[in-house]
């Protein structure tokens, strides 16, 4: 707020998680969690913040990102997600958002799980932009 810099987030979510921890045990999805987790950190930038925020979500917090920056990594992380294998292949939903002056930070995580929401009813394994 102070600098009007761009500030976008991108919210994931593990496609199916429920049914890896049923079929191949919670120690193979807790392998998923943090192999993947790795991936998608080696393709951000310092400046971005990676986090879970429960279960099989996690959020990233793009400072100095417009919503099409946010977008195109998005897009980008589904990809190398899609093709990764490691561990077991998986996919993974995004829903990005930017925030727009004025808005409660609420508001802005409203929006994002929205998108995210409608990525996930859409089909999964695909960017949804709000």
């Amino acid at each position: 707020k102070r600098y009007a810099d761009p500030l976008s987030l991108i919210m994931i979510d593990i496609d199916f998680f429920k049914k890896i921890n049923d079929t191949h045990g919670h120690n193979v999805g807790d392998e998923v969690l943090v192999e993947y987790s790795k991936l998608i950190k080696s393709f951000l930038r310092d400046v971005d913040t990676f986090c879970r925020i429960g279960g099989e979500e996690f959020m990233v917090i793009l400072p100095h990102a417009t919503k099409e920056d946010a977008q195109k990594t998005a897009e980008k992380l589904r990809q190398e997600i899609e093709t990764y294998r490691q561990v077991l292949p998986i996919t993974m939903s995004f829903g990005v958002t930017r925030y727009i002056k004025g808005e409660s930070e609420e508001f802005m995580y409203k929006r994002v799980d929205s998108a995210l929401y409608e990525a996930k009813n859409s089909g999964r394994n695909k960017v949804v932009v709000k």
